[in-house]
């Protein structure tokens, strides 16, 4: 971390703080390898000091939402030993359809140097036409119960209304399961054949919720 004093002309001056990041403590997840990326976009760096950097497992982007008319805010999955941790952070909508690179840096002032911060990079089809704008990321705590969780077999979903909802299980790298659609406001998934571990259930617009299977 740099504060850098700038001056101008007139010799008015201000500090500005730059944070220089270690490849050492960069998680990539190139998803569109073989894709031609259309640009990488940057948001200003935050503070987080809920992630335990030294533990991070994987981290992913797990839902994109149109946010007003020139932003788009990104939530990023990271998974530690600590468990799972979503950090909603925006930044400029694309202009074009197209693969993008995506980065978010956190920091943490508590930790020691060489420790305190770390980069994620992951790519995104970005495509307007998939991305509502008057679609908000729903509190599925209050609009949807899914139980039980952890589960061992089988997960209820309980949710308003009977219009059918696709849905998709990811592990923890963002690699997809199951997937599938809710027809009823009450209905059963099979998660039998799943192995044991974390995923991500993603239905629609809704928050992504963390499924442990036993």
């Amino acid at each position: 971390i740099y504060n850098v004093l700038i001056t101008d002309s007139q010799n008015d001056s201000l500090y500005l703080t730059y944070i220089i990041s270690s490849p050492l403590t960069t998680y990539n997840t190139y998803n569109y390898i073989d894709s031609t990326i259309v640009d990488t976009i940057i948001c200003e760096p935050i503070e987080n000091c809920l992630v335990d950097f030294s533990s991070i497992d994987t981290a992913f982007i797990s839902n994109v939402l149109i946010y007003g008319t020139d932003s788009i805010m990104i939530t990023w999955t990271v998974s530690s030993s600590a468990g799972l941790i979503d950090i909603d952070q925006y930044y400029n909508q694309p202009n074009t359809n197209g693969v993008y690179t995506f980065v978010l840096d956190i920091f943490c002032y508590q930790r020691a140097p060489g420790d305190n911060i770390f980069t994620f990079i992951d790519q995104y089809y970005f495509n307007t036409s998939s991305l509502g704008y008057d679609n908000p990321i729903i509190d599925y705590h209050k609009e949807i119960l899914a139980y039980p969780n952890p589960l061992s077999e089988n997960m209820t979903i309980e949710m308003n209304g009977n219009k059918a909802k696709k849905y998709v299980l990811l592990d923890i790298n963002g690699r997809q399961i199951l997937s599938g659609e809710i027809r009823l406001s009450k209905e059963m998934l099979d998660f039998d054949h799943v192995t044991p571990g974390t995923y991500i259930l993603q239905i629609d617009a809704y928050k992504p919720i963390k499924v442990i299977k036993l």
